[in-house]
């Protein structure tokens, strides 16, 4: 993996901060759509410390509060499935944790990368939206298969949003790595 030094990776923390806090207070977002599963990604995949997964957990909950609060947006989501967002954003986060060791600047990297990407939002989706479904009682009024076939449609959205975030963080990433006094993510690499 390319070891982003200290000041480039607090500047990382500081934009995927912003970033969240710029596209989430609005679900599908007024000034872009909402960046947090990607962000959830790009925490897992850029960030050394496994502790800022805590933050980040803290960030999106305190900016769903002030959404609520000082927004106005409906609170439909906020039930007792809420707490299942922990899993599922960790299920985000955790999927490019175990490509980042072994990542080198090549296709097969960037492959196995899109595949984490992929797979850490199909966690994602699935989770938050179980938890939806049996925090909020949905359960009681709709069948499995008719909520399934209802919520299937928003996952296209989230992947293209996703997945394009994720590229472009992890394409600045590379850049900021390759010109910012390290060298090249190849030489890097090799002395590892």
């Amino acid at each position: 993996m390319f070891p982003l030094i200290a000041r480039q990776e607090r500047v990382v923390i500081l934009v995927l901060t912003v970033l969240m806090a710029a596209t989430r207070i609005e679900h599908f977002g007024k000034f872009a759509p909402d960046a947090s599963t990607a962000i959830f990604f790009l925490v897992g995949f850029l960030i050394a410390n496994p502790l800022w997964l805590l933050p980040f957990l803290v960030e999106a909950m305190a900016l769903d509060a002030a959404a609520i609060k000082l927004v106005g947006v409906d609170p439909v989501c906020i039930t007792l499935g809420y707490c299942m967002m922990i899993p599922a954003y960790f299920s985000l986060w955790l999927a490019p944790r175990l490509v980042r060791e072994n990542f080198k600047s090549d296709f097969l990297s960037f492959a196995k990368l899109s595949f984490a990407c992929v797979g850490g939002l199909v966690g994602f989706f699935l989770l938050s939206n179980i938890g939806y479904y049996v925090g909020a009682d949905i359960y009681t009024k709709t069948g499995v298969f008719e909520y399934a076939s209802r919520v299937v449609r928003y996952f296209p959205h989230y992947l293209t949003v996703t997945v394009l975030f994720t590229v472009v963080g992890v394409a600045v990433s590379v850049l900021m790595f390759r010109f910012g006094g390290r060298g090249s993510v190849a030489t890097s690499m090799m002395t590892k």
